[in-house]
């Protein structure tokens, strides 16, 4: 009953079906080469030619306009001739009309227009592509083809939507939406976290799939993108009522993951009580599958939840060194969130010499100006495991809370990390920010800048990673749990963040954007399916 990846679909129909332009023709349409270049490696898949053919495709190559796309990428170092071809067929019919497009940033136009006429409401969905296409729109100059693979990419391959029936403590029926949504499997099997928050919505897991389909294609790993959850809140609930909810929930979900199939991970709101009772209740219900393939489906979420949190801090060194040849050793970090990420992220702080002054739940923010420590940081975490909050953590340690305001306007910092949710960190936070002289925002959650804050901090010179690109180290290490300590996995991590960057860093430069670090994930990310074989056919 389990489906397999998109992959098994039909070709150039792998999005569910129908073209998103509605036409089997448009689809008829999209044929790209059969030959492409490893974008890791740069090593030619297997041509069948002989090497006097592969002599003269190399001169004939050399006396093309060079592509920016890394090899033969859909023919993108084709002729001119070809090129302006692509550019004359329609991305798509309206009303009888042909919508051609004869620039890139008129085809990154096209398609966000077309998702604001299908989903105008899912404002969260809209940004995402709308960010992503804009970086990208120079390889759709370049390579006009690049925009049909974008167009596809734009909708998901399988959205469910699920009831999930639970009882509460006093004997009340509840019911919550659940969601998976199997975004890609250009690269590999699904895979991604679960999110319980009562603000999840169609169009934020929308985002959310987007955003963990290119977070995977950027870790160089094959894995494709999924992500899951439900708007179930499990902020006071008790250990039973989570228990009969991730019960009812994994219920629903089981038949649709597995190992090779789509693989989970934690993400907001879920933890180890939560993932210990989804596991619990995925053996029962499939008594047969071995310990190997349970470990590979959870992957680290329970002996390494701190995989995120360690990840993003060596990443944040890395950038530090790079952007401003300085360390984390004494700088003044702002944490927004009090949940497992947050308290990850301020544990590697501390052991890199850095203050974390802040954390912050749905009570307000609590600041200590000398730093937490990390009997501190392990008090909150004892707090937070019984339901408790901040405040009551504020007034038992005597430290400094605020109910009102945010932290980003009222605490100075030398670093920011946004731990919380999807824009958190507005246009407002941005410029205060940068007026109180921070360095860099470290984005730890998902889009937890505004698309305005974005633009504020790139204006005012203030270095900022995206969460796609900071968050990659739960995605890491559980595709490298299998029969590893978590010695092992934080080591894996301390040495593959950095590259992350690096590789990121050099691509972004590569594509014109030197420096910006949100512009290289996005074209690196892109470039790695475009490279799939579900696209290059």
């Amino acid at each position: 009953r389990r489906p397999g990846p998109a992959a098994a679909l039909p070709r150039a129909l792998s999005s569910g079906g129908a073209p998103s332009g509605g036409h089997e023709d448009e689809e008829r349409e999209f044929h790209v080469l059969k030959k492409a270049h490893s974008i890791n490696s740069g090593v030619a898949l297997s041509r069948g030619v002989s090497i006097g053919q592969e002599e003269r495709e190399q001169k004939k190559k050399s006396t093309l306009k060079h592509s920016l796309i890394t090899g033969d990428v859909h023919g993108s170092y084709r002729t001119l001739q070809q090129v302006e071809t692509w550019r004359k067929r329609p991305l798509f019919r309206r009303a009888g009309k042909n919508l051609t497009f004869t620039s890139g940033q008129e085809a990154a136009e096209l398609l966000v227009d077309e998702v604001r006429r299908r989903d105008p409401y899912q404002i969260d969905f809209l940004q995402a592509v709308q960010e992503t296409s804009q970086d990208v729109s120079s390889m759709f100059e370049e390579a006009p083809k690049l925009a049909w693979v974008f167009k596809q990419l734009m909708e998901p391959e399988r959205l469910l939507t699920f009831r999930v029936p639970w009882t509460d403590d006093n004997g009340n029926a509840r019911i919550n939406r659940g969601y998976r949504i199997q975004y890609s499997s250009a690269l590999g099997h699904y895979h991604g976290g679960l999110r319980f928050h009562p603000q999840l919505s169609h169009g934020s897991i929308r985002m959310l799939g987007w955003e963990q389909t290119l977070k995977n294609a950027i870790t160089g790993f094959p894995l494709g993108g999924s992500r899951g959850g439900s708007d179930f809140d499990p902020m006071y609930k008790s250990d039973a009522e989570i228990r009969r909810f991730c019960q009812s929930f994994m219920h629903e979900l089981s038949d649709f993951v597995g190992a090779e199939v789509d693989t989970l991970e934690t993400d907001l709101g879920v933890g180890k009580l939560e993932m210990a009772s989804l596991e619990d209740t995925f053996r029962e219900l499939d008594d047969g599958a071995a310990a190997e393939e349970i470990d590979e489906l959870f992957g680290a979420c329970e002996i390494f939840p701190e995989a995120s949190g360690f990840g993003a801090v060596y990443f944040a060194e890395r950038a530090m060194q790079a952007a401003f040849q300085t360390t984390l050793k004494d700088k003044v970090c702002l944490l927004s969130g009090s949940g497992t990420l947050a308290r990850s992220i301020a544990l590697k702080l501390v052991e890199k010499g850095a203050v974390p002054v802040t954390f912050s739940d749905e009570t307000g923010y609590v600041y200590d100006e000398k730093g937490f420590t990390k009997g501190d940081i392990d008090n909150i975490a004892h707090i937070k495991a019984g339901s408790g909050t901040l405040k009551e953590y504020a007034k038992a340690s005597h430290k400094k809370f605020a109910e009102a305001g945010t932290l980003w306007e009222q605490v100075r910092g030398d670093i920011a990390f946004p731990c919380n949710i999807q824009g958190e960190l507005n246009a407002d936070d941005a410029t205060l920010l940068a007026d109180n002289g921070c360095m860099a925002v470290f984005e730890s959650s998902d889009r937890g800048c505004t698309p305005n804050a974005q633009e504020i901090l790139e204006e005012r010179q203030v270095l900022y990673a995206p969460g796609k690109l900071v968050n990659c180290g739960s995605v890491i290490a559980s595709h490298q749990v299998v029969g590893r300590s978590v010695e092992e996995l934080n080591a894996i991590l301390e040495e593959r963040m950095p590259q992350i960057h690096d590789r990121v860093l050099e691509t972004a430069d590569k594509y014109g954007r030197p420096g910006s670090l949100r512009a290289g994930a996005n074209l690196y990310a892109f470039v790695r399916i475009a490279n799939s074989p579900m696209y290059v056919q």
